[in-house]
């Protein structure tokens, strides 16, 4: 996950309507960013969806290549671990979705779900490749917590990432 086309394919893939609906009975916003689909900045926001071959492609153009149980990884990792909180039901639901997901592009995930104590222990370690989380952002539309080393939800960020230098000098 340390490469952005591998994150761009994934985060493609995943149906978030589909996750909504059957998770959450269509009770909740399908979004691919922190802010609300009817914020006025995202009205020309595009959804990007990809179908299986291209994901698959773009897995591949990224370098990662199929194990003898025909999953894609590298040498280093062949199996994504998704925490999520395991005290939340929803949680549950949503991480196997994802699981789904992904292996219909071979991407083979380990579900790792935690009390919620433990959970946060995980992420503040970083014992994660990707987790479930919930973020509500307050009127000022800051998202500094969610691209900060350290700092609310940053979880796996790195000091002085790309995307908080460019929000910061936004």
């Amino acid at each position: 996950m340390a490469d952005a086309a591998v994150r761009r394919t994934v985060s493609g893939v995943i149906d978030r309507q589909l996750l909504t609906d059957r998770v959450y009975a269509s009770r909740a916003t399908a979004v691919s960013t922190p802010f609300h689909p009817k914020y006025y900045r995202l009205e020309q926001e595009k959804k990007v969806a990809l179908n299986t071959e291209t994901a698959v492609k773009q897995l591949e153009d990224a370098g990662l290549i199929k194990d003898a149980e025909g999953y894609f990884g590298s040498e280093e990792q062949s199996v994504l671990r998704l925490l999520y909180n395991s005290e939340n039901v929803y949680r549950l639901q949503t991480a196997e979705m994802i699981a789904q997901q992904l292996e219909s592009i071979s991407l083979k995930l380990e579900l790792v779900g935690l009390p919620y104590a433990d959970y946060m222990a995980a992420l503040q370690e970083g014992e994660f490749d990707l987790y479930l989380g919930e973020l509500a952002i307050d009127e000022s539309m800051d998202i500094s917590r969610l691209i900060e080393a350290g700092a609310g939800y940053g979880y796996g960020c790195l000091p002085e990432n790309a995307v908080q230098q460019v929000y910061t000098s936004y």
